[in-house]
């Protein structure tokens, strides 16, 4: 895929931060949200290895939407992930407080023994079911 790659120039005034330089985006994050299943539950895949925040803060939104939109428990599927970020760690931490303040919550599927890893190794794995 073939997508405008923006990058930051930090010499230009706030509101012209941003400057296309017509690269390509490597890593780019696919949300993709699954037909609702019976009581509250709703699925999102993702599919891409995101790495800065811009690439995953859809994921949030998503989540976001889909609390206000009824649904209790989100469930990502990250099976077609290979590699998580601090930026998608820390959305998915979001994800996480949003839905159990909703009184739901947030469960992973699809985890690679990679994700699972760093999971572990952050911490963040008690969170998640």
């Amino acid at each position: 895929m073939l997508t405008n790659y923006l990058k930051r120039d930090r010499s230009a005034p706030e509101s012209n931060l941003l400057q296309e330089t017509g690269h390509r985006i490597m890593n780019t994050l696919h949300i993709h949200v699954g037909e609702r299943i019976q009581d509250g539950t709703a699925v999102v895949t993702i599919s891409g290895d995101p790495i800065a925040l811009p690439e995953v803060a859809p994921l949030r939104r998503e989540i976001s939407n889909l609390v206000n939109g009824g649904a209790r428990t989100v469930v990502v599927d990250l099976s077609r992930v290979n590699h998580v970020g601090a930026a998608m760690l820390g959305e998915l931490a979001m994800g996480v407080k949003t839905t159990r303040d909703a009184g739901g919550d947030l469960r992973l599927s699809g985890v690679s023994r990679r994700i699972r890893k760093v999971l572990t190794v952050t911490g963040l794995s008690r969170f998640f079911k």
